[in-house]
């Protein structure tokens, strides 16, 4: 849920989705570097922003490196931080 009475939904593919109150679609960001696997989490910040993070995996000559990362939204879901 979000402040407004919407929704805020974050799909496997890393790509946020921001429903409106009466559930039809307000904005969506699929900008969002990379493929998530595993367990992510999202919530709304105190500025209407929000926080994600997630995790991706790597594969470089054969071999598997899992990151993890966190991303700061503004109110319309651009990006302002990414780590």
């Amino acid at each position: 849920p979000t402040s407004d009475g919407g929704y805020a939904v974050l799909t496997d593919e890393m790509t946020l989705i921001k429903i409106k109150p009466d559930l039809s679609e307000d904005w969506r960001n699929d900008q969002i570097e990379g493929q998530s696997y595993g367990v992510h989490s999202l919530v709304q910040s105190d500025d209407e922003g929000f926080v994600l993070a997630g995790s991706k995996v790597n594969t470089t000559g054969g071999r598997a490196d899992k990151d993890v990362y966190i991303v700061k939204t503004d109110s319309d879901g651009q990006l302002t931080q990414s780590k």
